[in-house]
This record gives C-alpha cells, structure tokens and sequence, in this order.
C-alpha cells in the first residue's frame, strides 16, 4: 500500500517558521536522500511520477500531494 505526503501538511523549521521555496528529498532509510533519491508519484497507483525532489510553497507546503512505495523512509526538507 503507498503512502502519501498531503499536499496540506506544512513544513517548518525548528523555530516553528514555514520551510518557504524549500526542497523535499525523499529516499531510502539510512541513505542521503540527495544522493539516493526514490520515485515519487502524484497518484496511488504510483503510475505518474514526480520530480525528487519536490518543493514547498509559501506556505511552506508542498505543491503535490505526493504517494510512495511504503519501504522509502527517509524525507530531508533543504
């Protein structure tokens, strides 16, 4: 069963501010997810990719709803 990243989830930084214009790399665990990245998709089926890494908006929310295999483990927000 994929998961997902909800295009409504806001990512912050450690002082509680919006992540604005940031990157969203997704890999697997125990791996820099800059270097290894994985396939990501805009549907369940996992049949449409993505680009990885992904970005956040103004809100600091990313700007795809984003389904994965559920072995990827491993998010960086830069």
């Amino acid at each position: 069963m994929p998961a997902q990243i909800d295009e409504n989830t806001q990512f912050v930084d450690s002082s509680g501010a919006p992540i604005v214009n940031g990157f969203i790399y997704i890999g697997d665990q125990n791996a820099d997810p800059v270097l290894n990245p994985q396939a990501i998709f805009s549907d369940r089926a996992l049949t449409v990719a993505l680009a990885n890494p992904q970005r956040t908006d103004s809100d600091g929310r990313s700007v795809n709803k984003i389904w994965r295999n559920l072995k990827i483990k491993r998010l960086m927000l830069l």
